[in-house]
């Protein structure tokens, strides 16, 4: 009887035992069904942060590409501007450099006529003084 007792009292411990572990399973399974859920989803919305922040860096870079064409654009256009600018200034002091050595040798010329009127009037003057 005793040997009956104690088989009962095993047999009693065992199935709470058993039971005390699938009890425990569950809960574990549980928990871990639950940090798969978590995760899951913060595992989603951080896939839909770094889309958004790829879609974004998409956006900034077509735009920076756009602005560097752009500015390539505008540096060409403007490397352009600017020779053609030193061409017309280049083009305008050869102008007046010109007419500024033609302004001169005219002067030049008139200065040589009256200087010569001059000297032929000096001459006239001189021969009149003497004559």
């Amino acid at each position: 009887m005793c040997s009956q007792r104690l088989e009962n009292k095993y047999e009693e411990e065992k199935r709470r035992c058993l039971s005390e572990l699938e009890s425990i399973r569950r809960r574990a399974a549980d928990r871990e069904a639950t940090l798969q859920k978590s995760t899951a989803r913060a595992v989603e919305a951080l896939t839909l942060q770094v889309e958004e922040v790829q879609r974004q860096l998409q956006a900034r870079v077509k735009e920076v590409a756009e602005l560097s064409k752009a500015a390539t654009s505008s540096s060409k256009e403007l490397g352009e501007a600017l020779a053609k600018a030193r061409g017309e200034t280049e083009e305008a002091i050869q102008a007046g450099n010109k007419k500024y050595n033609e302004m001169l040798a005219q002067r030049m010329r008139i200065e040589d006529e009256l200087t010569e009127a001059l000297q032929v009037r000096a001459a006239l003057a001189s021969c009149a003084r003497r004559g």
